[in-house]
């Protein structure tokens, strides 16, 4: 018994080993603050055009004017997920579902990265960081 407990706290003691050295140690990065909220506020506009069903019905539309520090876990190049930091954008809308009726105020993300690519929601594992 005492042997089968010692190799069990062995192997679990090896695989926090492996797990803890396959971190990465990149140093954090959440690139450049965007500073051009118009043009911000135009990627999203034309966003939504192309991704609402009726964009003429969207009613009480609002972008926060200043981007936060946030992260978000993606499919990297191996197995996993990896960590990206940027800035994000939370902004809101109405506007109408498939059956012609108002859904209510939503509130969505709006992510920028050190590539440039945007994106529109956070995904699990997801945050602000301050």
């Amino acid at each position: 018994m005492v042997k089968y407990l010692s190799f069990t706290f062995l192997l679990l003691s090896l695989f926090e080993i492996i797990g803890c050295a396959s971190m990465s140690n990149k140093p954090i990065s959440y690139g450049k603050m965007p500073t051009d909220f118009k043009q911000v506020e135009s990627n999203i506009v034309e966003f939504l055009k192309h991704d609402l069903l009726d964009f003429d019905s969207m009613k009480n539309f609002r972008v926060d004017k200043i981007p936060r520090k946030c992260f978000w876990k993606e499919h990297g190049d191996g197995f996993g997920l990896e960590t990206t930091y940027g800035w994000c954008y939370t902004y809101e809308l109405n506007s109408k579902n498939r059956f012609g009726g108002y859904v209510g105020i939503k509130q969505h993300i709006w992510r920028i990265y050190t590539g440039g690519t945007v994106a529109r929601f956070m995904t699990y594992g997801s945050g602000f960081a301050e």
